[in-house]
């Protein structure tokens, strides 16, 4: 077997894991990515969708392999191989994912409870709405809206990336003591996502 070939058999035998672990993480968040996580996680998905496919494959390559190599017409339903062999592990990550987002048990049961690495990334997981006061580096205080203001939606950096967050919409304070300037009291113009 050449270089390409078994390259091509790492990365065919790898997709299913890596579909699985990139649909499931769009829901549930990117938490514990070092190279050596993601690549067990693509290995135990795969392993995972090849037994499940094992049977299957066999059938098409004990049916079809020499067809196949000698340039035969092959039945037009096998196009629906490369789909499913896809398609299966996109939609259960992004099920599971999903459900782990909206807290079904079973979802947390198998995605695990705690992924959040930092309290940060644990506030921001549920997309709150609210009002936020934050003390900046420099010891100046600044606050507004985490919530949607119109078409704008808030944003919270997520691990690995430093915490960072973006306000639809900001308040007066004061730079020193962080209370809220006369007049800009809480409005109630954000709507919960």
């Amino acid at each position: 077997m050449t270089g390409l070939g078994a390259a091509t058999l790492v990365l065919i035998a790898l997709l299913p894991g890596a579909l699985f672990v990139w649909s499931f993480e769009r829901w549930a968040g990117r938490f514990g990515i070092r190279l050596q996580d993601r690549v067990l996680r693509f290995v135990g998905g795969s392993a995972v969708f090849l037994s499940i496919f094992a049977a299957p494959l066999y059938w098409l390559y004990s049916n079809y392999w020499d067809s196949a190599a000698n340039g035969d017409a092959l039945p037009w339903g096998l196009a629906a191989v490369p789909i499913l062999y896809t398609g299966l592990p996109l939609a259960s990550g992004g099920l599971l994912g999903y459900g782990w987002k909206k807290g079904w048990n079973w979802a947390r049961m198998i995605g695990g409870k705690g992924r959040a690495p930092r309290a940060w990334d644990h506030l921001f997981q549920s997309r709150p709405t609210g009002w936020i006061r934050c003390k900046m580096k420099s010891g100046t205080w600044v606050g507004g809206a985490f919530g949607v203001y119109g078409k704008r939606k808030p944003f919270a950096a997520g691990y690995p990336e430093p915490p960072d967050i973006y306000l639809t919409a900001t308040l007066a304070l004061n730079l020193k003591t962080a209370h809220w300037t006369k007049g800009t009291a809480a409005r109630s113009y954000l709507t919960p996502v």
